[in-house]
Order: structure tokens, then C-alpha cells, then sequence
């Protein structure tokens, strides 16, 4: 008679953990349906969903289980909110980390979803550095110097990464990590985004204007590379920074030239 016991013990935590139905009348496992448009979505292998500490909140109905009333539990009131009405479950965050939200019901069936509250962060990764330079007056011997010395000085390295995090509602500004730099570190500052337009063509793109730590300023162009230069195959995406005034006063004839990351978006 112990054993029987001590076994069905073991079977009810093991329902309380696996998010699955383990009662006599076999309910369907407990879940949630989102209702909010536009709304991050839960990662189904891990039950976690992410947001950023500006979302409005996400919707859900709650489904399976027994049916009857669900008991909610939040394991960090400071990270996230909830409210329930018995038909709609909104999730809020609060500020930035993370909380757990248990849902049981009356006969032992339960589901847990882990929150993410952290600012929204996109990332490029560099796969290659060249210069567009136009100089009909220079010699190519001094263009290639020119080129070298650029390259030299870039900002970042190949396989550099340029991760950006977005600390407003709005993500037009934040904090920037490029790493690793030319100097194998890492360079941390805060940048400002604007979408804009190019004049001949009216092509969007995004500027981000970047101060890295010692007030190093770099202003770059994220856009295609089909629209940078007329010889550039076509590749994913390009960060552009106008070098000009950095060297004209070195070469007196440089009329323009720009710096070239060509990048791909990082998962």
C-alpha cells in the first residue's frame, strides 16, 4: 500500500512539471491560444515568451484542463503583471528580467510559461571591408595607399559584430557594442537612428550615428549594396560611413570615399 502511494505521488509531480494532463478523465494538456495582433509569439519548445519592457501586453485564452476556474501564479511581480477576467489572461511587463506564470487547474493539471522581459537588440555580423573611392586625380599608387590606410583604420574587423539595443519605446536610440574591434576588444557606446532617403533616388536607408567610448563618432548607413556603387554584386546589406573629411586634408584631390562593411543579420 506504501509503494502504491509513493507512486502516485511521483505521477502527480510528474504531471505538474510536464505541463501535461494526468488526471482520471484525461483533460487535454492546458494552453494558451494568443488573441493579440502583432504580438510576440511563445517559443513552444521551451514554453518562454520574450517581449521588451514597452510592450502594451499580449492576450491569451486559456484552454484545456478540467474546464473549471485556473489558478494563476506569477513568480515576480516586480518583472511582469497579470490580469484575468476568466476569459482573457493579459500578460504586462513591468521592467526588465525575468518571471514564471503557473497555471493550474482542480484536478492536478497545470502549465508553466518562463518570461523574458529584456530590450529589443538586432546584430549584423561584418563579412567583408572595402572602400568606393573618387579620385580621378590621384595616382592609383596613392588610391591604393589610400585604400589600405582606410581599411587600417576601420572601426571593426571581419566577423566583427555590430549589436545595437534599442532602450526606448520608439528604438531610435540605444546602446551599440561592436565587438570584437579592430583592436580584438570590444568598443561600447550609444548610437541614435533615423530612418532616411537618398537624394538621387529617394532609396530608404538607416542612419545610425554612433559615439563609442573616448567620443570616437562614426555615422553609418545601413542599406542594400545594389545602391552603393554600380559594380557591387548583389549582397545582403551594407554599413556605410563617408570618410571624406578624415583624409581629404591628406589627399587634397580625394573628391569622396566611403568605407564599406558589407554585413549579414545575426539570429
Amino acid at each position: 500500500m506504501k509503494l502504491k502511494h509513493f507512486l502516485a505521488g511521483i505521477t502527480l509531480a510528474a504531471c505538474t512539471f510536464i505541463s501535461t494532463s494526468c488526471s482520471d478523465d484525461d483533460y487535454s494538456p492546458i494552453t494558451l491560444i494568443s488573441i493579440s495582433e502583432q504580438a510576440p509569439s511563445i517559443n513552444e519548445e521551451t514554453n518562454t515568451l520574450t517581449f521588451n519592457p514597452f510592450n502594451d501586453g499580449v492576450s491569451f485564452h486559456i484552454s484545456g484542463g478540467d474546464g473549471g476556474r485556473y489558478i494563476i501564479r506569477n513568480s515576480n511581480q516586480e518583472v511582469v503583471d497579470f490580469d484575468y477576467d476568466g476569459e482573457t489572461l493579459i500578460i504586462k511587463p513591468s521592467t526588465l528580467g525575468e518571471a514564471t506564470i503557473a497555471i493550474h487547474d482542480n484536478s492536478g493539471n497545470s502549465y508553466t510559461l518562463k518570461i523574458i522581459v529584456e530590450y529589443t537588440s538586432v546584430s549584423f555580423q561584418t563579412t567583408s571591408i572595402t572602400t568606393d573611392i573618387e579620385a580621378p586625380n590621384m595616382t592609383q599608387a596613392s588610391i591604393k595607399l589610400l585604400e589600405e590606410q582606410i581599411i587600417a583604420d576601420s572601426p571593426v574587423a571581419v566577423e566583427s559584430i555590430f549589436t545595437f539595443t534599442y532602450t526606448n519605446k520608439e528604438q531610435t536610440e540605444g546602446s551599440v557594442t561592436i565587438a570584437p574591434n579592430r583592436a580584438g576588444q570590444s568598443s561600447n557606446g550609444i548610437f541614435t537612428q533615423e530612418l532616411k532617403y537618398t537624394q538621387d533616388t529617394g532609396t530608404s536607408y538607416i542612419e545610425y550615428a554612433i559615439t563609442l567610448a573616448g567620443n570616437e563618432s562614426h555615422v553609418m548607413m545601413l542599406m542594400s549594396q545594389t545602391d552603393i556603387t554600380r559594380e557591387s554584386p548583389l549582397v545582403p546589406m551594407s554599413m556605410v560611413e563617408d570618410v571624406t573629411a578624415t583624409y581629404q586634408t591628406t589627399y587634397p584631390d580625394l573628391e569622396s570615399a566611403r568605407l564599406i562593411f558589407t554585413v549579414i543579420t545575426q539570429p
